[in-house]
């Protein structure tokens, strides 16, 4: 179900799997570093609510190069907000834009301490197998 739609993002909810997933829109290559951390902070309120156990990150289409600072702001958000919603499993659809892929890639890769599973994917299909495996 889709519960958000903007110029961004969409927002669908897999309630009967407990699965949250943002589809990151091409318009999000038109994004400030202030628009990005606005989607984050609509993301986690979602999560924290309905303590979904699997989150998907769809960043196919996901065009903004995430700054230093904001990489390690939305390390920290990541951390906090899925361990205290109960998150299981993390898994992105890398975009085939490079620069994007890398950001995203990096961010993941640079968050400490987590007490979830996080995998990447080529499609939504592996992911959508990986969360139900």
């Amino acid at each position: 179900m889709v519960v958000f739609d903007n110029e961004f993002e969409t927002v669908v909810f897999h309630e009967d799997i407990g699965l949250f997933e943002a589809i990151w829109k091409e318009r999000s290559k038109t994004m400030v570093d202030e628009d990005y951390r606005n989607e984050i902070v609509k993301q986690f309120s979602f999560i924290a609510t309905k303590k979904f156990k699997f989150v998907l990150f769809d960043t196919q289409n996901f065009y903004f190069a995430l700054k230093v600072e904001t990489q390690k702001w939305n390390n920290e958000i990541i951390v906090s907000h899925f361990h205290d919603a109960g998150v299981k499993k993390v898994g992105i659809v890398l975009a085939p834009d490079i620069f994007s892929e890398v950001s995203v890639q990096q961010t993941m890769d640079e968050t400490p301490n987590v007490d979830f599973e996080t995998r990447s994917f080529g499609t939504k299909k592996e992911a959508m197998e990986w969360f139900l495996s």
